[in-house]
């Protein structure tokens, strides 16, 4: 019994299946180079409240995850989605909890140097909250570093133009490369 793909009728002619060959060959050259240009990179972030932000809220913890594709060696496009969990005590009503946003953003990164990056992305951000229906412009910018092949540290500056507050931070994140290198 012959093996399954021998019964393509179009591989009963010798130059049908060079072709063929040659085709799964030039794709698996495809596949085994475009590993080199994606990174996915999952973080931690602690964000600190500046501004007007400051006065309702002391932190804020999150996770993000950085999808890029390397269109250079210095130039990648990213796309992010981010979730942060931000803390409020106000003494003075005596109300403390939390607020939790979603974001997603779009950019590009680029590297200075070897290892230093800049970065800047816009995109959307909605507070969980309910009977919330606010979706919101936000963009980030910032600067980091590659530390290895697998961890990057970040520090960025954010800021979401929501109606009801408008929560502008900085950043700290630290990420880990769950495929790909830097």
């Amino acid at each position: 019994m012959r093996p399954f793909f021998i019964k393509f009728s179009f591989l009963k002619f010798p130059e049908m299946k060079k072709a063929f060959f040659i085709v799964i060959i030039l794709l698996c050259q495809v596949g085994s180079k475009a590993q080199d240009r994606f990174v996915i990179n999952a973080g931690i972030e602690n964000q600190f409240p500046v501004q007007n932000f400051k006065g309702f809220y002391n932190d804020g913890l999150g996770a993000s995850l950085n999808a890029e594709y390397k269109i250079s060696k210095r130039f990648s496009t990213l796309i992010t989605p981010q979730y942060v969990l931000y803390f409020y005590n106000i003494k003075s009503l005596q109300l403390s909890g939390t607020t939790d946003f979603v974001s997603i953003f779009s950019g590009f990164k680029y590297h200075i140097l070897k290892n230093i990056y800049l970065v800047a992305q816009a995109g959307v951000s909605r507070k969980l909250v309910k009977n919330s229906q606010e979706t919101a412009f936000a963009y980030t910018g910032g600067a980091g570093m590659d530390i290895s092949k697998k961890i990057t540290a970040a520090v960025k500056y954010e800021n979401i133009h929501a109606n009801t507050s408008a929560p502008q931070t900085i950043s700290l994140r630290l990420g880990y490369n769950l495929w790909g290198k830097n």
